[in-house]
């Protein structure tokens, strides 16, 4: 029986080893999130903009753009993009950002997509989906804080199935 569960767990070991040497190349990441971003977002009407654009507007400070984070709480909880407002939050007084351009993401771009073609449709927003959302983001470096506004390296991405970060960043399901 000791002989059995040592097996299994050298099995287990193997596997978990395995997975984790299976690091992919940041063009592989690029391809694989490119190609699910696509995927879960194609019937969206909806303009988009890169993670590098968006960069350089937070950069440049510019007061117009507000950044809007369309996940769950437990996902928010764990990072979000510096200064990120929550749905809940826009929703509050979403007229008070008629001239704003909203950018909105979730963990690939569906939520967000979904949440982005609400503001558009319902309260005249100018708004657009960030490519590739929180996996594109970090993909390039993008900068996470926690809901203090501490900077973290870990990152909330849905599932298992979908921890698609750089070597750097920490996947959390």
């Amino acid at each position: 029986m000791k002989s059995f569960i040592f097996l299994i767990l050298l099995l287990a070991s193997f596997h978990s080893f395995a997975e984790n040497s299976k690091a992919l190349t940041k063009n592989q990441l690029r391809l694989k999130i490119e190609k699910l971003y696509e995927k879960w977002t194609k019937d969206f009407q909806l303009e988009e903009i890169s993670p590098k654009e968006l960069q350089s507007l937070l950069q440049q400070k510019a007061p117009n753009v507000i950044v809007v984070d369309a996940r769950s709480p437990e996902e928010v909880r764990v990072s979000k993009i510096p200064h990120a407002i929550t749905k809940e939050e826009i929703l509050k007084a979403p007229h008070t950002y008629k001239n704003k351009l909203i950018v909105t993401y979730c963990t690939i771009g569906y939520r967000s997509g979904q949440f982005a073609t609400e503001l558009k449709e319902k309260y005249h927003l100018k708004v657009k989906n960030l490519k590739g959302s929180l996996l594109g983001w970090v993909l390039e470096n993008g900068p996470l804080v926690t809901p203090e506004g501490k900077p973290t390296k870990k990152v909330h991405v849905y599932s298992r199935k979908w921890k698609l970060v750089p070597p750097d960043y920490i996947p959390v399901w």
